[in-house]
């Protein structure tokens, strides 16, 4: 019995590790995701195409598609997966074992499990072709399930969640092992979010992006509802973002570029009023004023 309480514990841990490294990969001001360990379905093979009613191939058929193995691979997928689920467990219980004696502290035992999901997605490399090792990351990793979520049961095409999940592995890939918080790194890491961002609307369009960031937290959910209020185009909610997004990048670049106290003073000072005066051109001076503390409460004031 105690055993079994001792690993749900341990599950849990890993879990919650899990959640708090894509915190970190996430945008600031966004809630740690719900602590659910989730594990891809299994499902019966794909119908064959002519098969197929008309209408759009649902997110579902995509898993099907995706998750269909032959039984070797499929055990063999298994066993790596439980081999990193031993790996994992025994980090956590170390961590909760050592507590603030672990090397590195949290910080050091979040590396740890990120070098871990490389190394398994090395091992998984030698199983599977490129194409069935993205399908299984589609559903059965950090990444693919953020853009799963994200996306949900929207228009998105499967090329499109797969550009979009390419995209965002890639970015996770490049800061998973990057936990600095120097002003620095923030700058660079908050720089690259912001390309991504880019290249992501370029790839779903206005309107299934605007659903995208939806799902990055409140920040943008705000903001549009503000929009949609004042029967406001959706270009608009999207310009209110990326104002959002080039002052918050920018203020990062200053704290990290400028040289002394007062230099920083006047940039930051100067930055906000050219904000500010973007923000009332999308909006308004009287909305502004209106709704700067409840919908707007990243907009400094000038």
């Amino acid at each position: 019995m105690k055993s079994a309480v001792w690993r749900r514990s341990l599950v849990a841990a890993v879990a919650a590790a899990f959640a708090a490294l894509g915190y970190w990969l996430a945008p600031r001001n966004v809630p740690p995701p719900p602590l659910v360990e989730t594990r891809p379905p299994r499902l019966e093979p794909p119908s064959a195409p002519g098969e197929r009613g008309k209408g759009e191939t649902s997110p579902a058929d995509y898993a099907a598609a995706a998750l269909w193995l032959s039984n070797e691979k499929a055990n063999r997928v298994d066993k790596i997966r439980r081999d990193y689920e031993q790996l994992q467990m025994k980090a956590a219980a170390d961590y909760a074992a050592a507590g603030r004696d672990f090397p590195g502290g949290l910080n050091g035992f979040l590396r740890q499990l990120a070098l871990l999901e490389r190394e398994k997605r090395a091992d998984l490399a030698t199983v599977l072709t490129v194409r069935e090792l993205e399908d299984q990351e589609l559903f059965d990793s950090l990444t693919g399930r953020a853009v799963q979520r994200r996306l949900g049961e929207t228009s998105a095409t499967e090329a499109q969640r797969r550009e979009v999940f390419r995209r965002q592995r890639d970015f996770d890939d490049r800061f998973a092992l990057s936990l600095e918080v120097t002003p620095t790194a923030l700058w660079e890491r908050e720089a690259a979010r912001q390309r991504l961002q880019e290249e992501i609307r370029g790839v779903l369009g206005d309107e299934l992006f605007a659903t995208w960031l939806r799902g990055e937290g409140s920040d943008f959910v705000v903001m549009a509802d503000l929009v949609a209020r004042q029967r406001l185009p959706l270009a608009t909610s999207l310009e209110l973002w990326r104002a959002r997004m080039d002052y918050l990048v920018r203020r990062l670049a200053i704290l990290a570029t400028e040289g002394s106290e007062m230099q920083r003073r006047a940039a930051l000072t100067e930055l906000a009023r050219r904000t500010e005066i973007r923000v009332i051109g999308l909006l308004g001076a009287g909305t502004v004023e209106l709704y700067r503390d409840s919908a707007l409460p990243w907009l400094p004031r000038s």
